[in-house]
């Protein structure tokens, strides 16, 4: 099944937080999905241990530069969608974690500095032409989901200003990733 890394060497940019949206948003429509949680502070570990969600997310968080190849092909095997939270730095683990993924989401804020980073972590990855053509926007609602330890279906639209068009703009994304996976797997079995 599809390993969906996200990565970028640049700290803040939004690598956990657009890893978490993805992957509670394809589980609410319906996918089981793992998350491999190989940020060493564990902030995807720690929303899942929080008692407030229900979501079905699987979340990993035991992943060294020696077991994550294992934890991947482990997950790969059992569920529909298997996203890696990456660190924020060039390692043997994110180079591992990269030579396994089916897609690699290198998110980025409106900014010169991000946009340098984002460059150096398209030069771990092969020059691909393909890009997500809609984007993750910075909205309050994806935060949230942190402070209430819950996803974006369980968080309560009069708790959490622009809710639905959170909920919309990641459906969005996951769409259009579910697409890429489908025309990658097509054109590798066309090969």
């Amino acid at each position: 099944m599809p390993v969906i890394s996200v990565a970028s060497p640049k700290g803040g940019c939004g690598k956990t937080t657009s890893c978490l949206v993805l992957a509670t948003t394809l589980a609410a429509g319906g996918a089981t999905v793992t998350i491999l949680d190989a940020d060493p502070n564990r902030p995807i570990v720690n929303w899942k241990s929080r008692d407030q969600t229900k979501s079905t997310v699987n979340v990993i968080g035991d992943v060294t530069e020696k077991s994550i190849i294992s934890a991947i092909e482990e997950q790969a095997a059992k569920v529909q969608f298997v996203f890696i939270d990456l660190e924020g730095t060039a390692s043997l683990l994110v180079s591992r974690a990269l030579s396994r993924s089916d897609v690699v989401v290198i998110p980025m804020q409106a900014s010169a500095v991000d946009a340098q980073e984002a460059a150096k972590a398209l030069n771990l990855v092969r020059a691909e032409e393909e890009a997500l053509a809609n984007h993750l926007n910075q909205r309050v609602a994806f935060s949230s989901m942190f402070t209430w330890g819950q996803t974006l279906e369980e968080l309560d639209e009069e708790r959490v200003n622009g809710l639905q068009a959170a909920r919309d703009n990641a459906k969005q994304i996951a769409n259009e990733l579910v697409e890429l996976v489908i025309a990658s797997q097509r054109d590798d079995e066309a090969a």
